[in-house]
């Protein structure tokens, strides 16, 4: 039997980060609350290849925020719509089968996004002269280690609140984005206002 929803996955592929946890969760909220309604029609109406990339999407999106039940349903209905001819008797089954998948999936993941949006920190839990050595730190293990860099960074957002220090949280965002050249400039920037 798979999994609803496996968060303590998804977190330890995050390194445990709640906040990019709780962002991912809301995307899928925000942009993917209609596709199962959206794959059954388009089943309905036998657009079989439509239907079969929607459910492909799906099926990986599912996959990383660790929706197993309802990735596997996306996959078994995908593996019918690539079929020259789909089993129609099949289709519905399946088609039903993703529906109720994805309501439980939906479910846990608004529940989860709940749990993760609860503030934890609302002040800042560290000193100015321990936010700039974190960020030296960072900056040199910026070119050769950027994910240790990264999560230092992390540490210091999650210790620093956003008040505080807005800076730093942009940065944070820039390396998540990967916009690197922005990040290293900014963070030597901020790692000179020592």
């Amino acid at each position: 039997m798979h999994t609803i929803l496996d968060l303590d996955d998804v977190l330890s592929r995050l390194g445990g980060n709640c906040s990019l946890c709780h962002t991912i969760m809301q995307e899928f909220l925000n942009k993917h609350r209609q596709d199962d309604a959206e794959i059954v029609h388009l089943v309905s109406e036998q657009a079989w290849s439509d239907a079969r990339a929607k459910a492909h999407t799906l099926k990986g999106i599912s996959l990383n925020i660790g929706a197993e039940e309802l990735s596997q349903a996306a996959a078994e209905l995908e593996k019918n719509l690539k079929r020259d001819t789909p089993d129609h008797e099949q289709l519905g089954v399946q088609a039903q089968k993703l529906t109720d998948c994805f309501q439980r999936a939906v479910t846990a993941i608004e529940q989860a996004a709940e749990e993760l949006s609860e503030p934890r920190i609302s002040s800042n839990l560290l000193t100015s002269e321990e936010v700039s050595q974190g960020i030296i730190k960072a900056r040199d293990c910026f070119d050769m280690d950027y994910a240790g860099a990264m999560k230092t960074i992390e540490q210091l957002t999650e210790q620093a609140s956003e008040a505080s220090y807005p800076e730093l949280h942009q940065l944070l965002n820039l390396m998540r984005t990967f916009d690197i050249l922005k990040a290293r400039e900014e963070l030597h920037r901020l790692a000179g206002q020592d």
